[in-house]
Protein backbone atom coordinates (compact mmCIF):
# COMPACT_ATOMS: atom_id res chain seq x y z
CA UNK A 1 0.00 0.00 0.00
CA UNK A 2 1.48 3.28 -0.65
CA UNK A 3 1.12 6.17 1.41
CA UNK A 4 2.00 9.87 0.74
CA UNK A 5 5.46 11.44 1.99
CA UNK A 6 5.76 15.55 2.50
CA UNK A 7 9.23 16.92 1.92
CA UNK A 8 10.69 19.91 2.27
CA UNK A 9 12.80 21.35 -0.54
CA UNK A 10 14.35 24.54 -1.64
CA UNK A 11 13.23 25.57 -5.02
CA UNK A 12 16.34 25.16 -7.01
CA UNK A 13 16.52 21.17 -5.77
CA UNK A 14 12.66 20.69 -6.56
CA UNK A 15 13.26 22.44 -10.13
CA UNK A 16 16.39 20.38 -10.49
CA UNK A 17 14.42 17.11 -9.34
CA UNK A 18 11.35 18.03 -11.89
CA UNK A 19 13.73 18.44 -14.76
CA UNK A 20 15.49 15.46 -14.02
CA UNK A 21 12.21 13.56 -13.98
CA UNK A 22 11.67 14.94 -17.32
CA UNK A 23 14.48 13.95 -19.08
CA UNK A 24 14.59 10.24 -17.18
CA UNK A 25 10.69 10.48 -18.24
CA UNK A 26 9.44 9.47 -14.88
CA UNK A 27 8.11 11.23 -11.62
CA UNK A 28 9.57 12.85 -8.84
CA UNK A 29 8.31 10.67 -6.81
CA UNK A 30 9.44 7.43 -8.66
CA UNK A 31 13.02 8.74 -8.33
CA UNK A 32 12.58 9.65 -4.41
CA UNK A 33 11.36 5.61 -4.10
CA UNK A 34 13.95 4.83 -6.29
CA UNK A 35 16.14 6.36 -4.25
CA UNK A 36 14.85 5.24 -1.20
CA UNK A 37 14.94 1.62 -2.24
CA UNK A 38 18.90 1.76 -3.10
CA UNK A 39 19.49 3.29 0.36
CA UNK A 40 18.43 0.25 1.98
CA UNK A 41 20.36 -2.37 -0.22
CA UNK A 42 23.87 -3.52 0.58
CA UNK A 43 27.04 -3.14 -1.80
CA UNK A 44 25.94 -6.76 -2.93
CA UNK A 45 22.19 -6.12 -3.92
CA UNK A 46 23.10 -3.18 -6.06
CA UNK A 47 22.24 -4.43 -9.76
CA UNK A 48 25.21 -3.22 -11.79
CA UNK A 49 25.04 -3.71 -15.64
CA UNK A 50 26.74 -7.23 -17.26
CA UNK A 51 29.44 -4.65 -18.69
CA UNK A 52 30.45 -3.32 -15.30
CA UNK A 53 30.30 -7.19 -14.28
CA UNK A 54 32.38 -7.55 -17.04
CA UNK A 55 34.66 -5.76 -17.01
CA UNK A 56 35.57 -5.39 -13.04
CA UNK A 57 39.07 -6.76 -12.15
CA UNK A 58 40.15 -6.59 -15.82
CA UNK A 59 42.97 -4.09 -14.97
CA UNK A 60 45.11 -3.67 -11.45
CA UNK A 61 45.71 -0.06 -10.23
CA UNK A 62 49.11 -0.26 -8.45
CA UNK A 63 48.54 0.99 -4.43
CA UNK A 64 50.85 4.08 -5.30
CA UNK A 65 49.30 5.50 -8.09
CA UNK A 66 48.46 9.40 -7.33
CA UNK A 67 45.54 9.69 -9.16
CA UNK A 68 45.44 13.65 -9.02
CA UNK A 69 49.11 13.79 -10.77
CA UNK A 70 48.56 11.46 -13.31
CA UNK A 71 45.64 13.05 -14.41
CA UNK A 72 47.04 16.25 -14.60
CA UNK A 73 50.32 15.31 -16.53
CA UNK A 74 47.13 13.85 -19.20
CA UNK A 75 45.66 17.44 -19.22
CA UNK A 76 48.91 18.91 -19.74
CA UNK A 77 50.31 16.53 -22.47
CA UNK A 78 46.97 16.83 -23.94
CA UNK A 79 46.49 20.59 -24.39
CA UNK A 80 50.72 21.42 -24.28
CA UNK A 81 49.99 20.96 -28.46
Amino acid sequence: MDKKLTLKLSQVNIKQAKNFALKSKTSVSKLVENFFSYLGKSEKQVDTSSLVREISGSISIPENLNGKKEYRKYLSNRYEK
